[in-house]
């Protein structure tokens, strides 16, 4: 039995096949990850926490003035917890999974029938608020009227 032998590609003849590269929105498909625009590393891990416990976050959002994060949800998936102090300690935990270790009065938690309200002081932010706060009040007292 003989065998044949293949002929060998040329490398000097351009393909006519597209490349599967090609397509502009290839690296967009593939590539393209689940951040929102303008989302921070924290809002997203905030968002991925309470998408995947069953709640749909409307708003993860800093204060801009303060260290201060605000969370509004629904519940959708979620287990109804009645009981404040047990909701207050599941809200906690999911928190402490994702990160941020908060303290009883660090945090928020305020529940109206499937809304959910979570606020909670960070004091780890990367933000230097007070730096922010001393540049307002020097510049109010740059232009202030000298009596």
């Amino acid at each position: 039995m003989k065998r044949k032998r293949t002929p060998g590609i040329d490398a000097a003849v351009p393909a006519t096949t597209p490349d599967f590269d090609d397509d502009a929105d290839f690296y967009k498909e593939v590539y393209d990850c689940d951040w929102r625009v303008c989302e921070s590393e924290i809002a997203y891990r905030l968002r991925v926490m309470f998408t995947s416990n069953g709640y749909a976050p409307k708003t993860i959002q800093a204060a801009p003035t303060h260290p201060i994060w605000i969370i509004r949800a629904k519940r959708k998936d979620a287990q109804r917890i009645a009981d404040n102090r047990l909701f207050f300690k599941h809200i906690q935990k999911l928190l402490r999974d994702t990160g941020f270790r908060l303290r009883k009065d660090e945090l928020n938690v305020t529940q109206e029938r499937d809304s959910i309200l979570v606020t909670f002081i960070w004091k780890d932010s990367p933000i230097d608020y007070l730096a922010g706060l001393r540049e307002a009040e020097n510049e109010t007292t740059e232009f202030a009227p000298i009596p």
